[in-house]
């Protein structure tokens, strides 16, 4: 089997006002042919290798358990807490005061943008959001809002603790946002 191709693109993105750097895993039998590809969007993409991605689709394509995908891995190492959330509402220490504007840089930005430059599907079917922890209380949201968008999620450990409110022992589930 060919190996994957792992290229990095980096931009500055005046919703997040920073620098982005976006990794794109192609299938080692990518060719510009007109396929389209199912995609994979994921949070933390500097967990990429940590993750063992690259690995575990290696195994997937041998067994012929799943075709092949793109892998597009957006890298948050700095502004995670401000970014990541629910986009209607931060949590009572106003984190995730950013992820309203996170959620319109991926698809307004950066969506087209992929998509302009690789062949990844357009469907519902074949595109997924995942991340782990807070990256994945991220990918939810952005599933929740736009079903219209992707049609499955990947949550790894998800951080479902968001809250209004300051943990209460007596009452644990209380002041939950999501």
């Amino acid at each position: 089997m060919v190996p994957s191709q792992l290229l990095q693109h980096i931009f500055d993105s005046n919703f997040l006002e920073r620098r982005v750097y976006v990794d794109v895993l192609l299938p080692g039998t990518y060719a510009p042919n007109g396929q389209r590809y199912p995609t994979l969007w994921l949070n933390d993409g500097q967990d990429l290798t940590a993750l063992r991605i690259e690995e575990s689709l290696a195994e997937l394509y041998r067994s012929g358990d799943v075709q092949e995908i793109i892998v597009i891995a957006i890298h948050n190492p700095f502004n995670r807490m401000q970014e990541y959330g629910i986009s209607h509402a931060p949590d009572y220490k106003s984190r995730g005061a950013k992820a309203f504007q996170y959620r319109q840089f991926v698809l307004e930005v950066l969506m087209p943008m992929i998509r302009e430059k690789y062949p990844c599907s357009l469907q519902v079917r074949h595109n997924v959001f995942a991340g782990c922890s807070l990256g994945a209380l991220s990918a939810f949201d952005i599933v929740w809002n736009h079903p219209h968008v992707f049609s499955k999620l990947g949550c790894f450990s998800g951080s479902f603790w968001w809250r209004s409110h300051a943990f209460d022992e007596q009452q644990p589930d209380a002041h939950r946002i999501l």
